[in-house]
């Protein structure tokens, strides 16, 4: 017997018999870890390994932030904008995507039409499309069901919950064709909620499970690019806001609201997301008596949220211009 090495408690070695072969062993000190510390140790299954996912979202922040979390699990990932560059991918791409996450608003072409039309022209294996959206009303689900995806993961997700999802559609991802029938609907996952009226009641500025989620995906200075690019971009979303509501330009405040709470909601925070999911159904349903004053609510939340973040995470944040 030979020893390679040896420390800690722990050893390596190896036998040799000329003729018959050898064998390696090692032996190593193990830790008892009691039911709490097991359930927060990663465990990425084999299949999940290296899988190719096509990222389909027009939200930069929210593209890096789902890219990170993605290849902390070992995935590889392409991104497209649009509805109309993941149709181009899909097409001429010459090696094949395990699954493609998707964006249900998106300029161009949206994730619903995107779907239908994919599925229109699919051939051999069916490919798994499963939503991305902040939208938590059973019709919203339902018209991701009904263009052809397989399930919807409801925004903002961590990497536990990702994992579970994408695990459901990655591990027989060579066993599918495209003639499959898609899930029973009982078989679904449906997120039912109602949008909060986040102006009758407290929300807390941050989201502390998403923060821990980005500093164990991300370097710190990818977390604070993300950050700093949120809430430079902030005064100016809160302008046009304004502006729109004085011209009560009800879809253009459905947009930036909108736009605002996915972003929001991908960095953890909370109250922004939020309230910003409120003016987007005040204005999806034309309330103009109540929008302004829950535009005040969502610009007033602005810079206590920042001033959270960097208490929070300890990091550097210089803005050019003072919040409104």
């Amino acid at each position: 017997m030979q020893t390679l090495g040896k420390g800690d408690g722990g050893e390596i070695a190896f036998e040799s018999r000329e003729g018959e072969g050898s064998r390696f062993w090692f032996r190593l000190p193990l830790i008892e870890a009691s039911g709490e510390r097991a359930e927060k140790v990663d465990f990425i299954p084999m299949e999940l390994q290296f899988c190719h996912v096509l990222l389909v979202e027009d939200n930069p922040i929210n593209q890096q932030v789902a890219k990170g979390l993605m290849e902390s699990l070992g995935l590889r990932v392409t991104l497209a904008n649009n509805g109309s560059e993941a149709l181009l991918l899909l097409t001429n791409q010459h090696e094949p995507f395990d699954l493609v996450l998707m964006d249900m608003q998106m300029p161009v072409l949206d994730g619903v039409e995107t779907t239908r039309r994919w599925r229109a022209c699919e051939q051999g294996r069916r490919l798994p499309i499963v939503a991305m959206t902040a939208n938590v009303m059973p019709e919203d689900h339902q018209r991701c069901f009904d263009s052809g995806m397989e399930g919807v993961i409801t925004k903002p997700f961590t990497r536990a919950s990702l994992l579970q999802d994408l695990s459901k559609y990655l591990a027989n991802r060579h066993a599918r064709t495209a003639d499959d029938s898609a899930p029973a609907l009982g078989d679904r996952t449906m997120h039912l909620a109602s949008v909060p009226d986040a102006s009758v009641r407290p929300v807390p500025l941050l989201n502390t499970s998403v923060l821990k989620e980005l500093q164990a995906s991300l370097s710190l200075n990818a977390i604070e690019r993300l950050y700093l690019q949120f809430f430079q971009r902030l005064p100016a979303r809160f302008s046009e806001l304004n502006r729109a509501i004085e011209a009560q330009n009800f879809a253009t405040v459905q947009h930036e609201a909108h736009a605002l709470k996915g972003a929001a909601a991908a960095l953890g925070c909370q109250a922004l997301s939020m309230l910003a999911a409120h003016c987007e159904s005040l204005a999806k349903r034309r309330y103009d008596t109540k929008l302004p004053e829950a535009i005040l609510a969502l610009i007033a939340s602005g810079e206590p949220s920042q001033a959270a973040v960097i208490s929070r995470l300890d990091i550097s944040l210089p803005i050019s211009r003072p919040l409104l």
